[in-house]
């Protein structure tokens, strides 16, 4: 039997980033080319909720794929364009015609001026609690645990990504006018996760509050009905900790610890790496 931790606490959103003007211009790769960015052959695919063109490109998967995504993400303060490693199944979960729809009443920056994914937690937290629903336990001993095997020195993100066999088909990279990378969801209208009735503002909710966490989370890959976080800082290694991040990601994701992990514990012990996926069956 696992034992209880607390639950349902959820601190208030920090402050975002400031954001970026996007992109407004014509060619991605003209935009790149001052800051020593080699951009292969871009096409149009898709038009964000904003109407501007989102651009792909054919690119190399695993190492060489992460690598164009770090040069370009570097620069996204200055160019707007927000990189996000695809491939063509994304394609096939974005725009209006393939998912929910955006009202043009409304701003969706207005609107998470005046929001907090602290209340949108403790309210899936509260569905998730009820008579229906039990969330699943049971997974690593914690004390026993090899802090080494979390020692990121030497070891990040791109290395988890150029070694899963699940990244081998992302082999597009996209370009996004988009102010972070947290908008990028919204932007495309993706649908990936509309099962579990989200939508591009729930998901500019909670990219939102752990980009400006103390892990630093960064939108890296999208594609038909998953999503790939990049983690930029180490976690800390107490349970607690490591469940209550955990409990954020079920409520976000609750496929993440019911079918692609096992129980809430399995998915804390997952997200202590560098690399978070959250598929929504």
């Amino acid at each position: 039997m696992k034992r209880d931790f607390k639950a349902g606490n959820f601190t208030a959103d920090r402050p975002a980033d400031p954001a970026a003007v996007p992109f407004a211009g014509n060619d991605p790769a003209e935009a790149l080319a001052p800051y020593g960015i080699e951009l292969p052959a871009a096409s149009v695919v898709e038009r964000t909720v904003s109407g501007a063109p989102v651009w792909v490109v054919s690119i190399e998967s695993g190492y060489p794929a992460a690598g164009l995504w770090e040069q370009v993400r570097e620069v996204h303060p200055k160019t707007g364009l927000w990189p996000v490693l695809t491939k063509t199944d994304t394609w096939y979960r974005t725009g209006p015609e393939r998912g929910w729809t955006q009202s043009r009443e409304w701003s969706i920056l207005e609107l998470l001026a005046e929001a907090d994914a602290a209340d949108w937690l403790r309210q899936r937290y509260r569905e998730r609690s009820g008579d229906d629903y039990e969330i699943p336990r049971g997974g690593p001993d914690w004390a026993e645990l090899d802090p080494e095997l979390y020692d990121y020195d030497g070891f990040d993100w791109v290395d988890v990504w150029s070694i899963r066999s699940d990244c081998d088909e992302f082999d597009q990279l996209a370009l996004v006018p988009a102010a972070n990378s947290w908008l990028v969801p919204y932007e495309l209208q993706w649908s990936g996760a509309l099962n579990h009735d989200l939508d591009g503002a729930d998901h500019a909710l909670m990219l939102r509050r752990w980009a400006a966490s103390e892990r630093s989370c960064e939108l890296v890959a999208l594609d038909s009905d998953t999503l790939w976080l990049a983690v930029a800082h180490e976690p800390e290694l107490t349970e607690d900790a490591a469940l209550a991040q955990a409990l954020e990601g079920y409520l976000y994701c609750p496929d993440a610890a019911e079918q692609d992990r096992d129980s809430l514990d399995e998915l804390a012990e997952s997200m202590l790496r560098q690399l978070w996926r959250f598929w929504w069956d």
